[in-house]
């Protein structure tokens, strides 16, 4: 049986994505998130200013390194929640060529919604049977839909709950006055029935109209898809899911372009994988928090040997990698 030896994305070589957990702070409780996500003990960055000069080192080391073009996605705990999210997202695409990304649960008033939506450029709502109000939930995409603004419901397939939530999807395709993206997502650790997994083959259970799809989406359908290599010289283009949903999500051992492609910034400010994989091949893991970032943040900006035995952040799955 052939072996896969290489992944090469599909993005540009100018583009950084980074993953920004402002903290740990959430007003739901899900089992399967745990204290990263929903701990609560590191709540939002303190010190605003210091954050953004920071930031801006950060992204300018970058584009000193020929990759120009950012996507910072907001996540958290609950982001909206931070008070100062708005103003960070507003500063960033002031200053930068940048594509402000916010994964929420939705749950902020209509109101928020209406008032502050068009600060970002794409809006993942991350729905959670056992917390979320549901008629709330399709209110605020309908909304945020109706603004232009291109959004995603991820559907957290909690197994536990597994018939209900079938039953909220038929409910928001049914319900919902606009035809919005909705993907069915993993929970981790994964504890899914052979019957059960079926469903992730094709995460995708309904699209937008098809000049909504292009208007929102029209650069993710010139990429394309992202290539495998095998050991027999052949390749292939694959779907996002197609690590997880075959097992393939085992890189110990690979390169990695993590920190060249993708990085994430942890709810206390450690520059790191979402992993928890060191970066840039160093022993150390540098801090967005510290007061001499600015000083000490001048890596050099290579790949890394994969030190985890599993990948489960599809972006990071989808990284140009390849095996030793």
């Amino acid at each position: 049986m052939k072996e896969i030896i290489r992944i090469e994305t599909m993005e540009s070589k100018k583009r950084l994505r980074i993953e920004y957990m402002a903290g740990n702070f959430c007003n739901y409780t899900c089992s399967y998130c745990g204290p990263d996500a929903n701990g609560g003990n590191v709540r939002w960055p303190k010190d605003f200013d210091m954050l953004v000069k920071h930031f801006r080192h950060l992204l300018d080391f970058y584009v000193r390194n020929g990759r120009d073009r950012f996507e910072i996605n907001i996540l958290g705990g609950e982001p909206s929640l931070w008070p100062d999210i708005v103003k960070f997202a507003r500063i960033m695409k002031l200053e930068y060529n940048v594509k402000i990304t916010m994964t929420t649960n939705g749950s902020r008033t209509l109101r928020w919604w209406e008032e502050n939506a068009d600060a970002f450029d794409k809006i993942l709502f991350s729905y959670h049977h056992t917390e979320a109000t549901l008629d709330h939930y399709i209110n605020v995409l309908d909304l945020v839909y109706d603004k232009g603004i291109a959004l995603n419901a991820l559907v957290m397939m909690d197994p536990n709950h597994w018939d209900e939530i079938i039953t909220a999807i038929e409910t928001m395709k049914i319900t919902s006055r606009n035809s919005w993206f909705i993907c069915v997502m993993e929970v981790h650790p994964p504890r899914y029935t052979r019957e059960q997994r079926e469903i992730f083959k094709k995460h995708v259970k309904r699209m937008p109209p098809i000049f909504r799809l292009i208007k929102n989406e029209y650069e993710n359908i010139l990429k394309g898809k992202t290539k495998v290599i095998f050991d027999d010289g052949s390749k292939e283009k694959v779907e996002r899911n197609y690590f997880s949903v075959n097992n393939l999500n085992n890189f110990e051992g690979w390169m990695c372009n993590i920190g060249v492609e993708n990085i994430n910034i942890k709810a206390d400010g450690k520059l790191t994988g979402v992993c928890d994989n060191r970066l840039f091949n160093e022993n150390i893991f540098y801090n967005l928090y510290d007061p001499n970032f600015t000083e000490k943040f001048n890596p050099r900006l290579v790949p890394t040997v994969c030190e985890k035995n599993k990948c489960w952040c599809q972006p990071e799955m989808l990284m140009t990698k390849w095996k030793l």
